[in-house]
């Protein structure tokens, strides 16, 4: 078993990944800008780190053998998924890591959007390191759509793009797939990750509202420009790779189960 360390620990991803590698005896330590909570898993060791600014990263990495570099931020990807990428990349230089695994996102080759074309540039910052690596695009998660649509929640209507689609994948299914990347070793680029089924946003949208028993109409916008013209010729969308087997609509009704039994009790 090996000492893993995983960043942005606290993240939708992170959370998986630790669970996973704890499952199997792993020694997991995490970094997080925050200090851990009595609801994070007692057994990982947590570090407070800022990987804007490399605060605490050094310590974090002392000893470790791997590192799972979950830490991302949309809002600041230049700090954050380029130069915070970088640090770390730097940090696992100097403590000797084996192995560095880079989660990364479906179809960014040419794509515009700017938090893309950070990921694009940190993973050519992990290829020109110098580290034994792996980078692992998936496709985005049912969690990131259900969190779009939540915060429209109190609107009295829905809106999505149209043309949009999704082949979104469960998390756990792509954590899974980073804990064998840790069982494997070094193996370079793996193939893509994404989910079982293509929707629309409209669809997706919709099924999103029948889960939640919410009556409500679900708006399509045209969006101009070439983010917009990128997502509709389905840029985001496996052109192979590994589909994964959970549905959008089993994850809404596994999440609906789950938070039903966290009412009654």
């Amino acid at each position: 078993m090996k000492r893993i360390l995983v960043t942005g620990g606290s993240g939708t991803l992170g959370r998986s990944v630790i669970g996973q590698l704890l499952a199997v005896g792993h020694q997991v330590r995490a970094t997080s800008r925050r200090v851990r909570s009595d609801s994070e898993p007692a057994r990982v060791e947590w570090f407070q780190s800022d990987l804007r600014t490399g605060s605490g990263l050094q310590t974090a990495l002392e000893g470790v053998e791997v590192v799972v570099h979950c830490a991302t931020n949309p809002a600041a990807s230049r700090r954050v998924d380029i130069q915070g990428t970088e640090r770390v990349l730097e940090g696992a230089r100097a403590a000797s890591v084996e192995h560095f695994i880079f989660p990364s996102i479906v179809g960014i080759d040419s794509h515009p959007f700017r938090y893309y074309r950070a990921k694009l540039a940190a993973e050519k910052l992990v290829e020109r390191s110098g580290l034994p690596w792996t980078i692992l695009r998936a496709t985005q998660f049912h969690s990131l759509v259900d969190q779009f649509l939540t915060a429209q929640s109190r609107l009295p209507w829905i809106f999505v793009l149209s043309g949009l689609r999704f082949q979104s994948v469960n998390v756990d299914e792509v954590a899974a797939r980073l804990v064998r990347c840790v069982a494997e070793g070094p193996g370079g680029a793996q193939p893509d990750v994404g989910g079982p089924e293509v929707l629309s946003a409209a669809v997706m949208a919709e099924r999103w509202l029948v889960s939640r028993g919410l009556r409500k109409r679900v708006m399509q916008v045209y969006l101009p420009g070439r983010t917009a013209a990128a997502f509709r010729r389905g840029d985001n969308l496996l052109k192979q790779g590994v589909q994964g087997r959970i549905t959008w609509d089993e994850w809404l009704r596994d999440r609906a189960s789950r938070s039903g039994a966290q009412a009654r009790t």
